[in-house]
């Protein structure tokens, strides 16, 4: 497998490669400098209910079901410039393999945890 990480999804990345050595043959995480604001505030309700097992039912799940939600502040349109060029079939190529099945689902729902296991830290700024 081969890893690539970008930005935030650098702290993503390496706290995923202990766990996942074994199975990864090659890490690329260029520009991955994030110092502060980690996680960012806007992804902290994520973290919430990741914590609570429920990101793929109450975070996933909507936005698939309800496009114009998926475009708006409250779903992933807010990490977007311009969330109304999202189309339906975009936001479904982004979420429908996350839900597509109870495994999936529940992966989907642990995707957020090394921001929960930052949170428990005690160096953790949240």
């Amino acid at each position: 497998m081969d890893l690539i990480a970008n930005d935030s999804g650098g702290l993503v990345a390496s706290s995923s490669l202990r766990a996942i050595q074994s199975a990864c043959g090659h890490c690329c995480s260029p520009n991955c400098d994030v110092d502060e604001n980690n996680p960012p505030p806007n992804f902290l309700p994520a973290v919430a209910l990741a914590k609570k097992g429920l990101f793929a039912e109450k975070f996933i799940a909507p936005q698939l079901e309800d496009k114009q939600l998926a475009r708006s502040a409250k779903g992933i349109g807010q990490a977007y410039t311009y969330p109304e060029r999202l189309s339906d079939e975009t936001i479904e190529i982004y979420f429908k393999p996350l839900v597509r099945s109870a495994l999936r689902r529940h992966s989907s729902t642990n995707m957020p945890s090394p921001w929960v296991q930052m949170s428990l830290s005690p160096y953790a700024k949240i």
